[in-house]
């Protein structure tokens, strides 16, 4: 009886984690102010003056002009369109990564300045006077209107230059890419052949239209949308839309990061080094959102040439090459509270799938070590089960005779295992090791970016989406059922056995909406508890027999 309430709760708690999720994702939220910000820039803080009202409107978030000219870029990873007004990434295409499994799809257009997307990053000088610094809406040249890294070159430089001729004041902007990398660097160059000294602040920032990708459904939860920033002292830090909006940010950060989150992708302006910034969110009309820092003053003396530099990260969040990109950038993967277990179990998936190629078949060898792992404590519950069933007859007796004395029953119940030496719980110990390994499991195919429209075989194409024909679903409710023939129904009502018999159907149609990996995994668990419990039983009917 007991071993039947422990798994009735068991299944429940994993109901009730999906219901969870769903109450997350669907809940009212809070009334917040409406955003009425076209673009003011927050009081710096720190080594860095607040600006003149002047020059804060340099930073204002506008649309890009169609005045300038476009730069193609193309890298082995990434396509980018550069506008010589502002001198900004208009638009960034990753060619290794699709907006669809279909392998006809477009690239996955990681940056766009145009509507709908509206994500893109913005940078440039604020001065005292806005004419002697180019911000992100000054005019730029460029000597060529197409740039290519070319096989065997590991470097590509793509430079744009400003000029204040009536003050002798030169600024290059030069993006730095490099072969495989979406870390792509900025560098200004600033060179003064004036009469006076020139001094201005550097800022970089990230644009960005809150999008419909920020839903979710039960099964499915939406994942973090917003922005996300980091340094070695306050560590990291994530501030929704909503929070952007009634709190904005206003604080100074030191070698970390700011960025803007996504499902899969990130993009993020990395700060330079022994270098406090004034860091700040705003939240602007039409739902656009707004991150940057704003660097300290850079003075130039006549005569004299100066430079700044940063760096803008615009890719996946691949967990072997973010935390090589800065410290801490790989906690943008957000596995939620099972984090501790979820990074194990995906660091394993990885390093098995670098033998065999194929993430499918590294979850089914991931499940045959956990089942290893656990192999006597499964063998220890399934014998206990077979001990059951053999006491069965006395439990049925025992049943019969105290059925109008339901405390005697159960103490009679409970003499009968101790002399019998059984664990009334012990049947049902498997199935609780294995519920956190399963929400980490969960996790890491929502998360993990590596698993994105990644095949298995056969019909299924992309194991972080559910099976669209529904097989491996339909699969492991057989392979429960058979499971639950196995397992003794000792003690039970006519009702608790009903429920009983119709958990593997419960089940099915739970997970015929959940990610094909994570059914394959419970699958493959479940044929390979059945082949222990029959190996088990048949050592202990041969004991029996012989």
């Amino acid at each position: 009886m007991e071993t039947i309430r422990l798994m009735l709760v068991t299944v429940l708690l994993v109901i009730t984690f999906f219901i969870y999720q769903a109450w997350q994702v669907q809940r009212p939220r809070p009334v917040v102010p409406q955003a009425v910000e076209q673009s003011t820039l927050p009081k710096a803080i720190g080594t860095a003056p607040a600006p003149s009202k002047a020059t804060a409107s340099a930073l204002a978030p506008t649309e890009p002009s169609p005045r300038g000219q476009r730069i193609a870029v193309a890298t082995d990873v990434m396509q980018l369109q550069i506008d010589t007004a502002g001198g900004d990434i208009q638009a960034l295409d990753l060619t290794r990564y699709r907006v669809s499994r279909d392998r006809l799809a477009a690239a996955y257009p990681m940056l766009n300045a145009a509507a709908p997307r509206l994500f893109y990053p913005q940078s440039g000088w604020l001065a005292a006077d806005p004419a002697r610094a180019p911000d992100h809406q000054a005019n730029f040249v460029s000597v060529a209107s197409e740039y290519r890294l070319q096989d065997g070159v590991d470097q590509l430089e793509v430079p744009l230059v400003w000029t204040d001729t009536a003050h002798g004041i030169e600024v290059r902007k030069v993006y730095q890419l490099r072969r495989g990398s979406y870390d792509i660097g900025l560098r200004y160059e600033v060179r003064n052949t004036g009469a006076g000294p020139w001094q201005a602040q550097p800022y970089a920032q990230l644009l960005r239209k809150k999008g419909a990708d920020a839903k979710g459904n039960m099964f499915m939860p939406a994942s973090f949308q917003g922005a996300v920033y980091y340094s070695a002292a306050s560590k990291y830090h994530k501030l929704s839309y909503d929070e952007m909006l009634k709190s904005p940010l206003a604080t100074t950060l030191g070698d970390g990061w700011v960025g803007l989150s996504e499902h899969y992708f990130i993009a993020a302006v990395l700060l330079p080094k022994d270098e406090a910034s004034s860091c700040y969110t705003r939240a602007l009309v039409e739902e656009k959102y707004l991150i940057g820092c704003l660097a300290p003053p850079l003075s130039v003396a006549p005569g004299q040439t100066e430079s700044w530099e940063t760096r803008i990260y615009a890719g996946p969040k691949d967990q072997d090459r973010l935390e090589d990109v800065a410290p801490g950038l790989a906690l943008t993967v957000d596995y939620g509270m099972l984090t501790v277990l979820a990074q194990p179990v995906f660091w394993l998936l990885s390093t098995i799938h670098g033998v065999v190629g194929n993430w499918g078949f590294a979850i089914i060898l991931v499940t045959l070590l956990i089942k290893l792992a656990f192999y006597q404590l499964s063998a220890a519950s399934y014998r206990s089960m077979a001990h059951m069933r053999k006491v069965q007859p006395k439990i049925m007796a025992l049943r019969e005779r105290y059925k109008e004395d339901k405390k005697t029953l159960n103490e009679k119940m409970m003499e009968l295992y101790r002399s019998e030496k059984i664990n009334p719980l012990g049947g049902c110990l498997p199935i609780l090791v294995q519920i956190p390994v399963f929400i980490a499991l969960y996790w890491v195919l929502l998360e993990s970016v590596e698993l994105r429209h990644a095949p298995f075989m056969l019909w299924i194409h992309d194991l972080a989406s559910a099976d669209p024909y529904y097989v491996l679903p339909v699969l492991m409710g057989v392979s429960m059922f058979l499971q639950q023939r196995m397992t003794p129904m000792i003690g039970m009502e006519p009702m608790q056995r009903r429920i009983m018999l119709s958990m593997p159907l419960v089940f099915t149609v739970f997970f015929a909406l959940f990610p094909a990996g994570l059914v394959l995994y419970w699958f493959v668990n479940n044929v390979l508890s059945i082949t222990q419990q029959w190996f088990i039983n048949h050592q202990l009917d041969r004991k029996a027999t012989a």
